[in-house]
């Protein structure tokens, strides 16, 4: 909304916006995003238990696009080590795709 300097029913509005045409680099929709937790009770490096255990955030999100076989969903842990996951199909068979990498932001 700042950025496009729109209020806050455009945004809603094009937010909720359904395209049915070829996806564009980038321009995929997200469909859900769910946020859980994880309890860590060892120190990562050292293996020696926590005092206190810490809880960190993970995320995955759906997205995709509306036509064709164009879903994908990524795991994001604390640490920022994703797994990317594609889905697809055809009239007899269903195939996953994994990738294993390291999330950063595009500037």
């Amino acid at each position: 909304m700042r950025t496009e300097k729109i209020g806050r029913e455009e945004a809603v509005r094009k937010a909720r916006q359904r395209r049915d045409v070829p996806p564009v680099p980038g321009g995929y929709r997200i469909f859900h995003v769910h946020k859980s937790s994880a309890i860590y009770t060892q120190d990562p490096v050292t293996q020696a238990p926590l005092k206190q255990p810490k809880e960190v955030p993970l995320y995955t999100i759906s997205f995709g696009w509306n036509a064709g076989n164009y879903f994908y969903s990524v795991f994001i842990p604390e640490s920022g080590n994703a797994i990317l996951s594609r889905y697809w199909t055809n009239e007899d068979s269903s195939w996953v795709s994994l990738r294993f990498g390291k999330c950063r932001t595009l500037q």
